[in-house]
């Protein structure tokens, strides 16, 4: 089973890709369904949708994406033109413009976050 926190107001930039709530990574997103489901998680605590990181960077390596658990990227959702790797862009959100899609941006951004840990 797998537990989903959704955290306020996290720098991104001082997270390492295994902290957030004790054994907890940002989350990875592996689907649609996926994709919808953390959408709705993050509406039902956010009714305006604001951005939210989520677990996807490239801060280890430079344009090579990787999930924070170590899992393999085979699914994303970018916003049209994204992503633009604009002056060091190494992190990603969820719920850019209107489409509600990815968008890279600078990894100190103070926004909340989606984090998801496996529980026994």
């Amino acid at each position: 089973m797998i537990l989903l926190h959704l955290l306020f107001a996290l720098t991104l930039g001082a997270v390492s890709p295994s902290d957030g709530p004790e054994g907890a990574n940002l989350v990875s997103i592996h689907s649609l369904d996926e994709e919808n489901f953390i959408k709705a998680l993050i509406k039902d605590f956010d009714h305006a949708e604001g951005w939210t990181w989520i677990g996807l960077s490239h801060v280890h390596k430079q344009r090579s994406w990787m999930w924070s658990d170590g899992s393999a990227v085979k699914f994303t959702f970018w916003s049209q033109g994204q992503p633009d790797h604009l002056d060091k862009e190494d992190c990603i959100h969820t719920n850019f413009q209107a489409a509600k899609k990815w968008n890279d941006l600078h990894c100190n951004g103070l926004i909340p976050s989606v984090c998801a840990s496996h529980i026994i």
